[in-house]
C-alpha cells in the first residue's frame, strides 16, 4: 500500500499533465487532502481509499503507477438552482460538514427559502449519511420543504464552483487545512443536534434539540441576506387626468348689506 505522501506526489503529478488552471488545480489538491484527512503523511493508505482517489481522478490503480489516462464518464454533480435575477451573478454558497445528517440537513433545506433571491446552494459532506428523521420533521413542522433533500459526497467542482464555503462540525483550523486559501471560508460552530439527543429518552426532547438548532441555522443564513431598504419606494405623481368628477358648488351671491334703522 502506497503512504499518504507517495500518493499526493503522484496524484499531483496526474493532475499537472492534465494542466488547467492554477485554482482548480488547489482545489484538487485540498479534495484529496480531505478524502486523506486523519493519516500521516508516512502513514499507509488502504485499498478502498486507493480506489477512491483512482474513482476521483477517473483512473485506476495502474493509472496512479503512470498508466494512460482515460476520460471521465461521470456527470457534474447537480445543485439546487435557486433564483436567477437578470443581470446579475449569483452567489454560490456551498454547505459542508463532515458527517452531519442534521445541521447539514437544516442548513440545506432552510436555505433553499431563505436565500431563494440571493444565492444558488449546495450542501454536501466529506462522508455523507443519511438525513435525521428528526432534522426533517422539525424542518417540516416550520414551514420548510425537506422534498429533494439528501446526503451527497463533496467533489472537486463543488469547492471550485463556490464563491463561499460554509462549514459545520470540527474545528476551524481542520477546514483550513484543506480549503483553498483563496476561497471565503465561514465556520459555523453550530451545536450538532443528533449528539446533544444521544441518551435522552423524551421524544419532546429530542426534538427541542432540533428546534434550536434550526433557530441558530435560521441566524446564521439570514446574515448572508443583503440589508434591505425599510423605506417604501414613492410613486410618481400621475400625469394623466383623473377619471371622477368633482363636483363644484355655485358660487354664493353675496348678502346685501343691512341697513341700520
Amino acid at each position: 500500500m502506497p503512504t499518504r505522501r507517495e500518493l499526493m506526489e503522484r496524484a499531483d503529478a496526474r493532475l499537472r499533465t492534465r494542466g488547467g488552471e492554477e485554482g482548480a488545480l488547489e482545489a484538487s489538491r485540498c479534495f484529496l487532502r480531505a478524502m486523506l484527512m486523519g493519516i500521516d503523511d508516512g502513514g499507509a493508505v488502504p485499498d478502498d481509499l486507493v480506489a477512491r482517489v483512482g474513482e476521483f481522478l477517473a483512473i485506476d490503480h495502474g493509472e496512479l503507477m503512470g498508466a494512460a489516462a482515460r476520460p471521465s464518464t461521470r456527470p457534474p454533480p447537480s445543485s439546487v438552482m435557486l433564483q436567477a435575477v437578470p443581470g446579475e451573478r449569483l452567489r454560490r454558497v456551498l454547505v459542508l460538514g463532515r458527517g452531519d445528517g442534521g445541521r447539514v440537513a437544516m442548513l440545506d433545506a432552510v436555505g433553499r427559502t431563505m436565500l431563494v433571491e440571493e444565492a444558488e446552494l449546495r450542501a454536501a459532506c466529506l462522508a455523507p449519511v443519511a438525513y435525521d428523521p428528526r432534522a426533517l420533521r422539525v424542518l417540516r413542522l416550520a414551514g420548510y420543504a425537506t422534498e429533494g433533500l439528501g446526503p451527497r459526497a463533496v467533489t472537486v467542482d463543488d469547492l471550485t464552483w463556490a464563491d463561499l464555503v460554509i462549514t459545520v462540525g470540527g474545528e476551524r483550523d481542520m477546514w483550513e487545512r484543506f480549503l483553498p486559501r483563496s476561497m471565503p471560508h465561514q465556520h459555523e460552530p453550530i451545536d450538532d443536534p443528533i449528539a446533544l439527543t444521544r441518551g435522552l429518552s423524551g421524544e419532546d426532547d429530542e426534538h427541542e434539540a432540533f428546534r434550536l438548532a434550526l433557530r441558530v441555522v435560521e441566524r446564521v443564513l439570514s446574515a448572508l441576506r443583503p440589508p434591505r431598504s425599510s423605506r417604501l419606494p414613492v410613486a410618481p405623481p400621475s400625469i394623466r387626468p383623473s377619471r371622477s368628477r368633482i363636483s363644484v358648488a355655485p358660487p354664493v351671491a353675496d348678502e346685501e348689506p343691512r341697513t341700520r334703522r
